[in-house]
């Protein structure tokens, strides 16, 4: 399963992201979640993707998450949370 994140994800889309990852993440098996489109974002996304980890430990499923873009991975660093957004 790969899932591809959008171009713009912000407090107004992650609700709507959020379902479909509860939808797409599958139980016991690999999953990536590709955010190479992902221009604009907010902190919100760093929440979704920390859900997407949380979703992925309980369903026992390896997440990759791929090409997440150096700014998200700086504002994950601010928030001590850098570590889950390596692949799991």
């Amino acid at each position: 399963m790969n899932i591809q994140l959008p171009a713009q994800l912000k407090h107004v889309q992650v609700s709507q992201w959020a379902a479909v990852l509860e939808k797409s993440i599958p139980a016991h098996q690999i999953c990536s979640i590709d955010a190479s489109e992902l221009k604009e974002f907010d902190s919100s996304a760093l929440a979704l993707l920390l859900h997407a980890s949380r979703l992925a430990q309980l369903r026992q499923t390896r997440l990759n998450m791929v090409k997440i873009p150096e700014k998200l991975h700086q504002l994950a660093r601010v928030y001590g949370v850098a570590d889950c957004l390596t692949s799991i």
